[in-house]
């Protein structure tokens, strides 16, 4: 019997790996994030952690990437079960954190189960179901109205959407919604890094989400404000495939090993021209046409939310004249 700590934002993948390992004979505890994961495991030490990718708070490559930096969750193998996305950008999202490996989310129940016991620690048995290896049973109906539901369900991609949306909206300043927009972007598209940045009044406002690399400024020496104002306002550059419609603007680097672009320059109203770029796809060679509507998508809405924070600040810089004139008046009375 195997301790088997379950992390998925989404109730039903949730319930459906609770039935399936419980009928195994597994303890199961559940998390729908990676940060309640980490509380999880203080409390409840554990065999094996399966994680959903895309999750909020915490996703699930940054969950590995605290597991692996705390001595006593290191050696806890973790495996991604994912719906969000290729196979290949799902394997290349787990080899770059360190993840054992990635199991897609099927009706395939049975080969499910097995991948999942196939990922156990050495020493630790498996069980047969309920415990009689005398009898093999079929998987638990229960289990497989949860993986009907999975399946019939709205696009889990589209919903993974919606929450990065939702968390660009949420964020309070031009600085927060950029780095905001750069955290969920990056595993919505399965990027190796992304950058964001903006005109803001006539001065820059930029987020990467590799912060600390040399050229987190100016990724690969891109001229970013010639990408802004390139008249390409809500349509993708991708490369390659777009060489001939960029002009004079050299987007890539290939000496740097970056084979692969997605620039999105959106419009931010009063505030404007900003760039939503993202280098290096994980796992296949070229950004796929889904990626780029995805792009397109949160470049779109990245502009309004700026576009509303600008008004904003235009709303409290005019009351912080009116409240400086409204002060005078008194002096010059007299």
């Amino acid at each position: 019997m195997a301790r088997i700590l379950v992390v998925d934002d989404s109730i039903e993948s949730r319930q459906l790996l609770r039935e399936l390992l419980s009928w195994a004979g597994h303890d199961v505890f559940e998390a729908d994030d990676g940060a309640v994961a980490l509380e999880r495991l203080r409390d409840h030490p554990v065999d094996l952690v399966v994680s959903d990718i895309l999750m909020p708070v915490l996703s699930g490559p940054e969950l590995v990437a605290r597991m692996r930096a705390l001595p006593a969750f290191r050696g806890i193998p973790v495996v991604f079960w994912t719906a969000s996305y290729l196979e290949d950008e799902a394997q290349a999202l787990a080899q770059e954190c360190g993840a054992a490996c990635v199991i897609m989310k099927s009706g395939d129940l049975p080969k499910t189960l097995e991948r999942i016991v196939g990922a156990l620690p050495a020493g630790v048995a498996p069980v047969s179901p309920r415990g009689r290896p005398d009898k093999v049973e079929p998987v638990p109906r229960s289990a497989e109205i949860a993986s009907s539901r999975l399946r019939d369900g709205p696009s889990t991609r589209l919903l993974d959407l919606i929450d990065r949306i939702r968390e660009i909206s949420a964020a309070s300043g031009p600085q927060a919604v950029l780095d905001q927009a750069c955290r969920g972007a990056r595993l919505l598209v399965a990027s190796g890094r992304v950058h964001c940045c903006v005109d803001w009044g006539g001065r820059t406002i930029s987020s990467d989400s590799m912060p600390d690399a040399p050229d987190a400024e100016v990724p690969l020496g891109l001229d970013l404000k010639a990408l802004c104002h390139s008249g390409r306002i809500g349509s993708a550059i991708r490369l390659p495939g777009d060489e001939d419609s960029t002009g004079s603007i050299a987007l890539l680097d290939r000496s740097r090993g970056q084979n692969s672009l997605l620039g999105v320059p959106f419009a931010t109203g009063g505030a404007g021209h900003g760039v939503l770029l993202f280098l290096q796809k994980l796992g296949l060679p070229e950004f796929t046409s889904n990626d780029v509507e995805m792009a397109r998508i949160l470049a779109n809405h990245l502009g309004v939310t700026l576009d509303r924070l600008w008004l904003l600040e235009s709303i409290q810089r005019s009351e912080e004249r009116h409240r400086s004139l409204l002060e005078q008046v008194p002096a010059m009375l007299y």
